[in-house]
């Protein structure tokens, strides 16, 4: 896979649009942070902070677990505009 189809354009229309989106971890870990930045950059003409959050576990009654095993947590990459 390319960085284009994890940031395909109606992705990043979003982004140009709304000033944030998310994109697949697996993109992050494939492609790394300046090399997104980069590529939303020559896309949409603005500069895009790439922010990395471990999502919280959350248990089947909606409550947040407190078992926090790090290999099995999941991750959420935001894209942010940063500059016009």
């Amino acid at each position: 896979m390319t960085l284009e189809d994890y940031l395909p354009q109606i992705q990043l229309l979003t982004l140009q649009n709304y000033n944030n989106t998310i994109i697949a971890y697996a993109a992050y870990v494939r492609f790394g942070k300046k090399a997104i930045a980069d590529y939303c950059r020559e896309k949409i003409g603005k500069e895009v902070r790439v922010i990395v959050k471990d999502d919280d576990p959350i248990n089947e009654d909606g409550s947040i677990s407190q078992n926090r095993s790090k290999p099995s947590r999941s991750r959420t990459v935001i894209l942010e505009v940063i500059s016009e």
